[in-house]
């Protein structure tokens, strides 16, 4: 994770269980970290007793500081935007971040490939009659396309009304074999900063392409 010099405050929304990647080091801390988490239900790891807890809504809440220095939040949703919490990242930006504030992660892309999935035609599972989108772990050696990127976000600058979009896509055929299924992959990753401005300054990647291990938002 890459820390700013000056940390004053540190948001995490939609924590889960409240759980920071890493977190800075002592001397470097200078206030308190908040977390939130949109659901009901709250952990609080024995090791986070001496930050503040914030239960609520980030809608509904508010700081006992005007100002926050980074955001951090696992806001991705099954393939992207399904179930994403990105309204609400894009809510705190708006109220707490300050100017020159970091988000983590800040970039992100989606792609789409194809797949035969001859186990979902065996049980008699069509396209048609799916209503809600099929998650689950793909194995690569099932791939019939290549994959094809769908959208591209930088999460600084992007506004609500960018996440509903249309875009047209071809793909490539790799061999001769059925095409069962869309499966949508996302890759998001904090972007390298200036060796002035942080103490680490290798850019950190998380993927969930199907040549990795799978993670928790699977494929869709």
């Amino acid at each position: 994770m890459v820390v700013a010099k000056t940390v004053n405050c540190i948001m995490e929304v939609s924590c889960g269980w409240a759980e920071s990647s890493e977190k800075p080091n002592a001397e470097d801390m200078t206030f308190k970290d908040y977390y939130f988490d949109s659901y009901a239900h709250f952990g609080i790891h024995e090791e986070m007793l001496k930050d503040e807890i914030i239960k609520g809504k980030v809608e509904e809440v508010e700081l006992p500081m005007e100002k926050v220095d980074i955001i951090i939040s696992q806001w991705m949703g099954y393939c992207l935007f399904y179930e994403s919490m990105l309204n609400t990242v894009l809510y705190a930006r708006g109220k707490w971040l300050v100017p020159d504030g970091l988000i983590f992660p800040d970039w992100t892309t989606l792609y789409v490939t194809v797949i035969e999935d001859q186990q979902y035609k065996d049980y008699k599972i069509h396209c048609v009659a799916i209503k809600e989108p099929l998650v689950d772990v793909v194995d690569p050696k099932e791939l019939v396309t290549n994959a094809c990127l769908i959208k591209e976000m930088d999460i600084y600058p992007v506004k609500v009304e960018d996440l509903a979009f249309t875009f047209p896509f071809c793909l490539q055929v790799k061999r001769n074999d059925c095409a069962h299924t869309l499966v949508g992959l996302l890759q998001h990753r904090v972007h390298l900063l200036p060796q002035e401005d942080c103490f680490l300054h290798q850019p950190g990647v998380s993927t969930h392409a199907l040549e990795v291990d799978c993670s928790t938002w699977r494929t869709t």
